[in-house]
């Protein structure tokens, strides 16, 4: 009889602890639906308050962002570790390669290759708004512009494609590259590793997570953790502030032999090159509207710092060196007294339309002369 007991306790407990775990996976299905919501009119509250603050969030219609959110996808790629897909849209499309349409004049036989970041590729704005197009509509029919700009990239990542392009027999006349901000992160503040790429989108975009972290990463507690609990419990942050004049040392430094490298390859095979050092909000030397302020104030404070301290070196090592075709473009926004940025680096049509300005009026008289340097 007593046996008989002790199996109905085991049945009994089995059918508790059967009871305990389908409440607790009821309450996890229920709490991330219920984040859904919360996130979802979360993202509602911040987009309205950017169409309400930022005047470059009023240039498109709501259709843009609806496509603009479906429209940033990866794909994993071998030397580059990943690409964009392929889209079709009204406002966004990208080739079956990865490459983002650039409006085009006429098709000119002078190809300029574009290289950079999110920034270049065109993040929040329309095919005919990235800065490859406006550049396209200043240089004119004469010439063929190409947008590589991908998301997340650094200079490392743009080098490899480079390389790539030349390899299969794809010469330009003209390359740029628009950097800054992704180096910038990645080498003082993110990896703090210079020239490595995002580790975060290598991860999603390979699937080399480890099964636990690839299912949290499909589930809103991800956002929770990454976003509160992660702040909260992690000292990240003072390891990171004790080694930015280090950090911010080396990532120029890296980038300085970046330039060295790509010269080296372009005097080989007889292009132009020309760097460019973009614009960053956190390196606090514009005049700041109130909104740009609270983006100021809303970031971590010693990704502010890293990225002041990098940028003051880019400054010390890049200003004046206009001969070498080495631009410092980070102060260009100053004194626009007028909201260009959407976030700390990404601005809109305005702003493009300024850089793209820029960069025409540096390399017009430059691209006319035989000399490759």
């Amino acid at each position: 009889m007593s046996q008989m007991r002790q199996i109905e306790k085991v049945f009994s407990w089995i059918g508790d602890l059967w009871k305990m775990t389908g409440i607790a996976l009821l309450l996890l299905i229920v709490g991330h639906y219920f984040m859904d919501i919360v996130i979802y009119y979360k993202r509602q509250e911040i987009f309205e308050y950017y169409k309400t603050n930022v005047p470059a969030y009023n240039a498109l219609p709501d259709a843009f962002w609806e496509e603009q959110s479906n429209g940033h996808q990866y794909h994993p790629e071998p030397y580059w570790h990943w690409k964009m897909n392929e889209t079709e849209g009204q406002y966004i499309n990208v080739n079956t390669d990865g490459i983002r349409r650039t409006e085009k004049l006429g098709g000119g036989d002078k190809k300029v290759f574009v290289f950079g970041g999110s920034t270049v590729w065109g993040f929040r704005v329309a095919d005919w708004q990235t800065i490859p197009s406006y550049l396209q509509s200043q240089l004119g029919s004469e010439y063929d512009v190409y947008n590589f700009g991908q998301n997340g990239w650094v200079s490392a990542q743009e080098f490899h494609f480079l390389l790539h392009q030349l390899a299969l027999g794809n010469i330009p006349d003209t390359v740029i590259f628009y950097d800054g901000a992704n180096d910038s992160m990645m080498g003082t503040y993110l990896l703090t590793q210079p020239r490595y790429p995002n580790g975060k989108l290598i991860a999603g975009v390979m699937g080399n997570l480890d099964f636990f972290s690839e299912l949290l990463s499909y589930s809103h507690y991800y956002y929770l953790y990454h976003y509160y609990l992660k702040n909260i419990f992690s000292d990240s942050d003072n390891y990171i502030g004790s080694k930015i004049d280090e950090n911010a040392k080396q990532t120029i430094e890296v980038y300085e032999a970046h330039i060295k490298q790509v010269k080296a390859i372009a005097k080989e095979y007889g292009f132009k090159v020309f760097f460019f050092w973009q614009p960053n909000l956190f390196s606090l030397s514009k005049l700041m509207l109130p909104y740009e302020t609270e983006i100021i104030n809303k970031a971590s404070k010693v990704q502010v710092q890293s990225q002041q301290q990098v940028y003051r070196l880019a400054k010390e090592n890049f200003s004046g060196k206009q001969a070498e075709n080495i631009y410092f473009l980070a102060n260009l926004f100053d004194k626009v007294n007028e909201p260009v940025y959407f976030d700390q680096i990404h601005v809109g049509p305005n702003g493009n339309q300024i850089v793209a300005n820029e960069i025409y009026e540096r390399i017009k008289l430059k691209l006319s002369s035989s000399s490759v340097d």
